[in-house]
């Protein structure tokens, strides 16, 4: 897995966050990315997508902890939330530790990256679920399903020489169905996700999970 900033520049960071002293001092980076759509009354909305990265830069001198946020991954902007937590704490300088790379986690069992899919492709999912859960009759007052994929992915660095990285990608499906009879009301919902990719929803899951969310109605 590739880090977000290379070692020598968390290197550079660290060094500079513990210049006015401290015990410890961590950076933290993360990126977010992400996707969601919905179909309900058998119209799929707009897709959404998101994404944000950023860092955190942290010192801490005793019980007091100094913390310091910024928009971005680039070494101006690490350098400057460095600045700001090292004007704050102030002590005795200390040296970090040679980083050294942790040992990476299992990796995830991706086959298919969700954000290689056309979004087309994901709302022909949405679709699917609505006819599988409308087949059930006239009974079946309202159906509602939503997808929604994300990966998240770190990288953290440490005055102890931890230099760790890790990356996640979520994929989740959700079906609501209504139905109505006899007077009475019922709602049925049901979900499929998981640390997965794309071919969690494929091959008929999403067809199931409308058929369960169907009979969960009623």
């Amino acid at each position: 897995m590739a880090p977000l900033i290379e070692a020598e520049l968390a290197g550079q960071v660290l060094q500079r966050a513990l210049q006015h002293g401290g015990d410890f001092a961590e950076v933290f980076c993360e990126e977010r990315s992400g996707l969601g759509l919905a179909i309900d009354e058998s119209r799929v909305e707009r897709v959404q997508r998101g994404s944000e990265r950023g860092a955190g830069v942290r010192v801490v001198r005793g019980e007091t902890s100094y913390f310091a946020h910024v928009d971005g991954l680039g070494e101006s902007e690490l350098g400057r939330a460095a600045a700001a937590v090292a004007a704050a704490a102030r002590g005795d300088r200390r040296e970090i530790q040679a980083l050294a790379a942790a040992e990476p986690p299992p990796l995830q069992e991706i086959a298919v990256a969700p954000a290689e899919v056309p979004a087309e492709r994901k709302a022909e999912l949405l679709r699917a679920c609505d006819q599988t859960a409308r087949s059930g009759g006239d009974e079946v007052a309202q159906v509602q399903a939503s997808y929604a994929e994300g990966r998240r992915r770190v990288t953290v660095a440490n005055s102890e020489g931890r230099f760790a990285v890790d990356d996640r990608t979520r994929v989740r499906l959700g079906v609501q169905v209504v139905a109505r009879r006899n007077g009475a009301v019922e709602t049925g919902f049901e979900t499929l996700g998981g640390h997965r990719g794309f071919e969690l929803v494929t091959e008929g899951a999403a067809e199931r999970t409308a058929e369960r969310g169907r009979r969960r109605a009623g």
